[in-house]
């Protein structure tokens, strides 16, 4: 959707499994393109039910918003972060912002065990579900104990000022929408965000968030236990508000069970979660 693009080609199966493979060091692989991610991505599948996942540049005829730009050097430095830590995560594998054999820029992350959420022929329910929800929960709730020197994006936090850094977030999605010549209240969103930026600013402290990581496509989990195994995508991680997030907004009891912790009630918090 939006103005920034940078030069690529498309990318085939055959160079796809040849860098893989040098990565990897193996050909026996099997490569599925996986259509549940924003940039393209392919499924490396090992012979032991584990699998690799690549990503590359979208196709060149889509169009990034200015906020999507940045989203695999971002998930490298993340899964850097939560692999040093220990945490439920893939190894970065490899991640090369400019590759010659390729002509565009790629992650190599894995392994992963388990299955995606949205490729299984029936959705989970009952008590499957809620311990799902359970282990989404501890985990996300688990990511937000990383904290950086300032809030802004993973790679160049800026500021001190959370309003400061949402505002900005905000205005970059709406000059994209502008630039795309959507019709919206612009002036009237952007007064709403200075009302209430004394809210936005009793967040002192920035955590890691993920802004946009909630649905089954991005679910790996243990078809046996049902709990998660990992994330396919942490592209999406700013240092802000974990209430920006989008588990966030409509959480499942299970969820919260284990994000163990009773979201705010105070007028601030409904407000940030609102905005």
């Amino acid at each position: 959707m939006s103005i920034t693009s940078k030069p690529t080609r498309s990318v085939d199966r055959a160079t796809v499994m040849k860098v893989a493979g040098a990565v990897l060091k193996t050909s026996n692989i099997q490569v599925e393109s996986y259509h549940g991610c924003l940039y393209r991505t392919f499924l490396l599948r090992a012979k032991d039910d584990t699998f690799c996942v690549m990503k590359c540049m979208p196709h060149p005829s889509i169009r990034l918003m200015r906020l999507e730009d940045d989203q695999l050097a971002t998930e490298a430095a993340v899964l850097q972060l939560l692999n040093r830590r220990g945490d439920i995560a893939p190894a970065m594998l490899d991640y090369q912002a400019v590759s010659s054999t390729l002509g565009t820029s790629y992650l190599i992350s894995g392994s992963f065990t388990g299955t995606v959420l949205g490729t299984t022929s029936s959705p989970l329910s009952g008590e499957r579900r809620q311990t799902l929800d359970r282990s989404l929960g501890r985990h996300i709730s688990r990511l937000a104990t990383l904290t950086g020197r300032a809030f802004g994006p993973l790679l160049r936090p800026y500021t001190q000022s959370w309003a400061q850094c949402f505002g900005a977030l905000l205005e970059s999605i709406l000059r994209d929408a502008e630039d795309c010549l959507i019709s919206l209240p612009y002036d009237a969103v952007r007064l709403s965000i200075r009302k209430h930026s004394s809210a936005l600013d009793k967040v002192s402290e920035p955590q890691l968030t993920l802004l946009g990581a909630a649905g089954d496509d991005n679910v790996v989990f243990d078809p046996r236990s049902h709990r998660l195994t990992s994330l396919l995508d942490y592209g999406t991680a700013i240092w802000g508000d974990p209430m920006m997030s989008d588990y966030l907004r409509k959480p499942s009891k299970a969820f919260l069970d284990g994000y163990g912790e009773r979201l705010a009630d105070d007028s601030d918090a409904r407000i940030r979660q609102l905005l």
